[in-house]
C-alpha cells in the first residue's frame, strides 16, 4: 500500500501524472472497550503530530502492532471509538491535508451493530463513553474525512457498514452526499455472520478415540477433524 509500484501513491501519479502527490500517514491500533490503557495504541511523530511521511516508520509502527495482537473479549469490537479518536487527532499538522480519508481495517462488528445476537456484544445497548453511528459520522464530516471500511469478514461487519453510511450519506453537514465506501478484502463465502460467530451458546465437542484400534484409521480422523474446522 506505501511502498512499490502498487502503492497508493504509485497508482496516483499514474492516473494524474500532472499531479504531484505527498501522502501523509498516521496510524493506531485498537483492541476493545475493556483492554484500558492497552484499547488505544498509537505512535507520535517528534513533531507531536500523528501524519508523517515516512514510509519505514509507519510500517514499523504497524508491524510492532502485529506482533502480539491481544485483547477483545466478546466477538464486537471498539469501532465506533476507534474512527471517532482518530478522527478528533488535533496535534501539529494533524488532518490539514486537501484530501483525507481513514482506512479502518477489521474483522468484527461494532458494538451496538450486532442485532441482538447471544454471545456477541457486551455493549449492545449503549457505548460506555456514549457513542453512536450519527455521532462518529458528525466527527468524520466535520473534519471533512472519508471513510472507507476493509473488512476481513464481510458478513459481519455488514450491519456496520450500512448503519454508519446511513449516518454519513443523510448527515446535515454532507450535501455533496458522499459516502462511505466499504472494501470487502475476502470473498464474501469466506466470512462468517455474527450470528455463526455467536453461535447461540451452543460448544462443539469432539470426542475421539484414540485406542490402539484406531491406528489405521487414525489418519482419517484427523482428516475429517481438520475438514470441519
Amino acid at each position: 500500500m506505501l511502498t512499490g509500484s502498487g502503492s497508493i501513491l504509485s497508482k496516483l501519479n499514474i492516473k494524474f501524472p500532472d499531479i504531484e502527490f505527498h501522502l501523509r500517514v498516521g496510524a493506531m491500533g485498537f483492541r476493545d472497550i475493556d483492554d484500558g490503557s492497552e484499547q488505544f495504541v498509537e505512535r507520535i511523530s517528534n513533531e507531536g503530530g500523528h501524519f508523517v511521511d515516512n514510509d519505514a516508520f509507519s510500517i514499523g509502527f504497524v508491524d510492532s502492532i502485529l506482533q502480539k495482537p491481544s485483547g477483545g473479549g466478546d466477538i464486537a469490537e471498539d469501532l465506533l471509538g476507534a474512527i471517532d479518536r482518530s478522527a478528533r487527532w488535533s496535534g501539529p499538522d494533524d488532518w490539514t491535508s486537501m484530501i483525507k480519508f481513514m482506512l479502518l481495517l477489521t474483522d468484527a462488528p461494532a458494538h451496538g451493530c450486532c442485532a441482538n445476537v447471544p454471545n456477541v456484544d457486551n455493549y449492545s445497548v449503549r457505548h460506555p463513553c456514549g457513542l453512536t453511528p450519527e455521532s462518529v459520522a458528525d466527527s468524520l464530516i466535520k473534519n471533512d474525512i472519508d471513510l472507507f471500511i476493509c473488512s476481513y469478514n464481510p458478513a459481519a461487519t455488514s450491519h456496520t457498514e450500512k448503519e454508519l453510511a446511513m449516518k454519513y450519506l443523510s448527515h446535515k453537514d454532507n450535501p455533496e452526499l458522499r459516502e462511505i465506501t466499504a472494501i470487502p478484502m475476502v470473498p464474501g463465502t469466506h466470512s462468517q455472520s455474527t450470528e455463526a460467530l455467536g453461535g447461540h451458546g451452543q460448544h462443539i465437542i469432539f470426542v475421539l478415540d484414540q485406542s490402539g484400534s484406531m491406528q489405521h484409521s487414525w489418519p482419517g480422523v484427523v482428516a475429517a477433524y481438520n475438514g470441519y474446522i
